[in-house]
């Protein structure tokens, strides 16, 4: 491609840059409130905080804070809890799901992926911790896939960094990012070859110095004028300087490159049909956390009235006359007027704290239930009147189905726009990099022919959600038994191996663990064939007792003749 071809694709690519960020402006001033009272430690959005500097000076009462980290343990612990796995791979042909080569393939697969998502290399968890904690405050996070040395990793970038390009369904297509680099940095990953001069001559003395960088991943379509040889579905550029950009490549690499499914994934928690980006629960909670911390304030103040009243004394002359209030025992002196009365008097402080304490426990809670702290709490041991809290494990799983139900539709955002995007990429890179199992052959076919294969969500929220199935399954069993009792023909109303596929399907029960059809038959082949024998031994047992009988009756007969 001509130098003129890229000088165009650069301006190009740089107004699209310039202009996202610029529409997000407004959204900006936004998370700059919402960072200064409920995540104070990314708040670089409107004001730029030097490093080790004070960012929760706002911050009087740590209610807003303390909601939100705890939002972000729940919602990731119900998600993609560390230690239990919380998706596997179905197919849209059920056929294919019971077919027993094919779903223990699925298996394997699901348990490498999960390998590499709890591997301390991927990353995998921290992100999800910070990805949580932004979608909790700001209603967005941005998570980047990559890869290295052939195995998915996962980084979480702070907001203030992203702007991103919706198309008119909502979905998230370009993601444009800003960064800073060190030339030291910028060395180590494209190479001193592929650095502009100013990058160059800061390497020799100050190799520290940070320079503003770029990262644009958009759609590759017919408008991008540069060879497309590997067949990149979306493009990636990277970009240095603010007015000479200049391309950042690898050796050997073109100066575009790109990927073959989008690399990053941007989570939102809840979204405006009119906005590209999402809101958090954070905004919902901000004008209740605002007037906690203002209700805090005069509060304290009332309680250091009291503690250290105010003092109505005679004008010696000066502005501040001295009273040692604050010395245990100290003597004040003071004069009568004529009439006998102390010079010195405590003002009386009006209020009543405890008014003020009832407000903001009524502020705390309504933080609380905006972080959907219904929907993740477990029922406390007592109620409020002191009695204990007795339900049977049916009714514990009916409430908690009800608890999370609160919180389904956004948790059904999620799954939609982070998780299973997570998954299909990551899925398509171990694959690319041979760390996926060979296919089976039935299963080459079927994808082939357009069989569709699809994530499913096992995680705890997933299961309490499926878990009305089994409850279903095992009451409509315990009525068919109870009529059983009276007559046992209701009891082939049930397919035993039917019954058991539905129950462990239901409660996404490995398939390894189960009996296939041919090693059923073989069980009920063996038990009819033991039966058998039995019968037989008892049959030979019954004709020798009767020949033995026979025998000793004759010799009776004999004898006594």
């Amino acid at each position: 491609m001509a130098a003129s071809g890229l000088v165009t694709l650069r301006d190009r690519l740089a107004i699209e840059s310039d202009v996202a960020f610029s529409e997000r402006a407004q959204w900006e001033v936004l998370w700059q409130r919402l960072s200064d009272y409920i995540y104070p430690t990314m708040s670089d959005f409107t004001r730029i905080n030097t490093p080790g500097f004070r960012r929760d000076d706002r911050i009087i009462d740590s209610a807003g804070v303390r909601a939100n980290r705890r939002f972000a343990a729940s919602v990731f612990s119900f998600l993609t809890g560390e230690g239990t796995p919380w998706f596997t791979l179905r197919l849209a042909d059920e056929r294919l799901n019971s077919n027993r080569e094919v779903r223990a393939w699925m298996d394997d697969t699901v348990q490498r992926m999960m390998d590499e998502f709890n591997s301390p290399f991927s990353r995998f968890s921290l992100s999800q911790e910070q990805k949580f904690l932004q979608i909790g405050a700001f209603g967005n996070a941005p998570i980047f896939i990559g890869v290295r040395n052939g195995r998915p990793y996962f980084q979480t970038e702070f907001l203030g960094n992203v702007a991103v390009w919706c198309d008119e369904l909502g979905q998230t297509q370009a993601v444009y990012r800003r960064y800073e680099d060190t030339a030291w940095g910028l060395e180590q990953r494209f190479g001193k070859e592929n650095l502009p001069k100013d990058v160059l001559a800061a390497l020799t003395d100050k190799p520290l110095t940070k320079f503003k960088c770029r990262h644009i991943v958009r759609p590759w379509d017919d408008t991008i004028n540069f060879p497309n040889i590997a067949g990149f579905t979306y493009l990636s550029a990277y970009m240095i300087g603010e007015d000479d950009k200049h391309f950042l490549h690898r050796q050997g690499a073109p100066a575009i490159g790109g990927y073959h499914e989008n690399p990053w994934v941007f989570a939102r928690w809840a979204v405006s049909p009119t906005e590209n980006y999402g809101r958090g629960p954070g905004g919902d909670a901000l004008g209740d956390v605002m007037m906690l911390q203002r209700v805090v304030r005069d509060t304290v103040k009332l309680i250091h009235k009291k503690t250290d009243p105010q003092w109505l004394v005679d004008d010696d002359g000066t502005l501040n006359p001295r009273l040692p209030t604050s010395v245990p025992g100290a003597v004040i002196y003071s004069r009568q007027n004529e009439r006998g009365h102390w010079a010195v008097k405590q003002e009386p402080t009006v209020g009543d704290s405890r008014d003020a304490l009832t407000y903001i426990g009524l502020l705390k809670d309504q933080i609380g239930q905006h972080f959907y702290r219904e929907a993740f709490d477990v029922l406390p041991p007592t109620n409020p009147s002191g009695s204990d809290h007795r339900m049977s494990a049916t009714e514990f799983a009916g409430r908690q189905r009800q608890q999370l139900q609160y919180a389904g539709p956004p948790l059904a955002r999620m799954r939609s726009e982070d998780l299973m995007p997570t998954v299909a990429r990551t899925f398509r890179v171990m694959w690319r990099n041979g760390l996926i199992a060979e296919v089976p052959l039935i299963l080459q076919d079927a994808l082939s022919a357009g069989v569709q294969m699809t994530p499913e969500y096992v995680s705890p929220l997933a299961v309490a959600q499926r878990a009305h199935e089994s409850d279903t399954i095992m009451g409509f069993a315990g009525k068919i038994g109870a009529l059983a009792a009276f007559d046992p023909r209701f009891a082939r109303a049930l397919h035993t191996e039917r019954t058991t596929a539905a129950l462990a399907d239901s409660d996404h029960v490995p398939v390894a663990i189960l009996s296939t059809p041919a090693e059923i038959a073989q069980q009920i082949q063996a038990e009819q064939e033991a039966a058998q024998a039995q019968a037989e031994a008892e049959q030979g047992k019954l004709q020798g007792d009767a020949a033995e009988s026979n025998a000793k009756a004759i010799s009776l007969i004999q004898g006594a003749a």
